[in-house]
């Protein structure tokens, strides 16, 4: 079977289609956006066909799927797709070295519900709120219930615990031909069993945020959340989906405000977070987040909130806590001294909410004896981005940190606050020659979101281009071409010559 070339030239070069403020809100609170090709449906069948003869005479190749079947690139080239990306991830984003064709076959049995950011082998990889990651499912064919199709959880994307609650309900992702579903890397999901005979296919990409957002990447038609989600969130987080509604429009830590809330109400949502059930505990806390520093009197009982039993209740406890600002960071830094782990990542939200306020106490902390503790620090600077950029030093010093974890989360926030960590570059290099693989794949990573100031780099990226880790291979590809000087773009080219795929050459015709 011969599938023709697919020019992808007026696909590239069309105008993208941005998500409007409806499909935004939607990739906020439930984690996901449904967009359609623009390609015909012949183009889909083809490909389903193709991939079908590639897997079954050759196996699946992986990460080299997509130069062994290059159109599949088309569909991620599609104006809608990469408009819908660039409204998420900013006009900079870019496709993660790992990509995969995942073939559900007839008779399979259901996974289980996951989180990507949770399956990497050996990485302790503490989630953020903020976007910076995606992942783009591609279905080239219909896909029926009976199919085994992806299975998401709506909403999940912000907990760190496998959704038990009935009001988050499993949705099999069923949809035609050509379709794209943009998921948060967060969210909880799974392949659901095929009982049909059928083959199911999907095609995944991932793709990563090169530049926090200074603007709203799409046209944006109100500065605050629109009114209509208020009223169906069952665990009541507007407060933390307006915090990431203004930080994807570039207005980071400008929040703090009550939404119709009055003093003579807080009184009232305490009593409830004291001693309410479940729902009412996690109203309570949503509404003392609206009310913002008007909670304040209240702290203790927030603070408490942070070691509660349910996740939604401690995950707005710790945005409320936030919306209150810099009189909670004591409270906060004290429960992470003191509390358990699972608490700790909460303080830690707290924190980040509270944005540049929070940052000497953060770099202090940075400076402790307990590791768990530094490592807390450096993660939640750089979840808080270019608004921490004070920390760079103390992030440049965290890089000879005895403890794996402490130098892999302090470089990783050193790259996302970009070019304004551009001192760091030497003290990053060096972390190019890690023992560790995860600190080398954060240090290029890095080295790519900073971008042109990291130009002193460029001989050892070379290096890592030409190195035994794919992953880094790929992010040091990135990372010349985000460098874009004459030497980086002879390198990347020279090697990307060396080392192309010819997908015509297969193990019938290898000539």
């Amino acid at each position: 079977m011969t599938i023709p070339e697919v020019d992808r030239t007026s696909e590239v070069t069309a105008p993208m289609r941005k998500l409007n403020d409806e499909e935004m809100v939607h990739f906020i609170r439930d984690g996901y956006v449904i967009v359609q090709t623009g390609l015909p449906r012949s183009f889909h069948e083809d490909l389903c066909r193709k991939l079908q003869e590639v897997i079954d005479t050759e196996g699946n190749w992986g990460n080299n799927m997509l130069p062994r079947v290059p159109e599949i690139q088309a569909a991620f080239d599609d104006p809608v797709v990469r408009g819908a990306l660039a409204s998420i991830l900013g006009s900079t984003f870019v496709v993660h070295p790992h990509r995969y064709c995942h073939r559900n076959e007839p008779g399979s049995a259901p996974q289980r519900l996951h989180k990507d950011s949770l399956e990497f082998e050996g990485d302790r990889h503490i989630r953020h709120h903020r976007p910076r990651w995606a992942i783009a499912f591609y279905y080239p064919q219909d896909v029926t219930e009976d199919m085994g199709p992806t299975g998401i959880v709506p909403g999940s994307q912000y907990y760190l615990t496998e959704p038990e609650d009935r009001a988050r309900k499993e949705r099999p992702v069923c949809v035609r031909a050509g379709t794209v579903v943009i998921v948060n890397f967060d969210i909880w999901h799974r392949a659901l069993a095929n009982t049909s005979g059928k083959q199911r296919y999907m095609i995944k990409f991932e793709f990563g945020r090169m530049d926090d957002p200074v603007l709203a990447p799409w046209p944006s038609g109100g500065d605050h959340l629109p009114a209509p989600v208020r009223h169906v969130d069952v665990d009541h987080q507007e407060v933390l989906w307006s915090r990431v509604w203004n930080w994807l429009q570039g207005r980071e830590f400008t929040t703090s405000r009550a939404i119709g809330a009055v003093a003579g109400d807080v009184g009232q949502w305490v009593d409830m977070l004291r001693n309410g059930d479940t729902r009412a505990r996690r109203h309570a806390t949503g509404l003392l987040g609206q009310a913002g520093q008007l909670a304040q009197e209240d702290l203790p009982a927030l603070v408490a909130a942070l070691q509660d039993e349910d996740e939604p209740v401690r995950l707005n406890a710790a945005y409320a806590l936030g919306e209150i600002g810099a009189p909670s960071v004591s409270s906060v830094i004290e429960v992470l001294r003191t509390g358990r782990e699972r608490t700790r990542q909460y303080a830690a939200y707290a924190l980040s909410a509270i944005g540049a306020q929070a940052v000497p106490a953060l770099e202090d902390l940075a400076r402790d004896d307990d590791e768990q503790l530094r490592v807390i620090a450096v993660d939640t600077l750089g979840d808080i981005g270019r608004p921490a950029t004070t920390a760079v030093p103390t992030l440049t010093a965290a890089l000879r940190d005895e403890s794996e974890w402490v130098r892999r989360f302090a470089v990783e926030a050193l790259g996302t606050m970009g070019a304004p960590a551009a001192s760091a570059v030497p003290a990053l290099t060096a972390m190019l020659r890690d023992q560790s693989h995860n600190v080398r794949l954060s240090a290029v990573t890095a080295l790519a979101r900073i971008g042109p100031a990291a130009v002193e780099a460029v001989p050892e990226l070379v290096e890592t281009l030409n190195g035994p880790d794919r992953y880094p291979r790929g992010w040091a590809a990135i990372a010349l071409r985000r460098i874009g000087t004459p030497e980086a773009t002879g390198a990347l080219l020279d090697h990307l010559i060396a080392a192309r795929w010819c997908p015509v050459t297969t193990i019938k015709n290898r000539y």
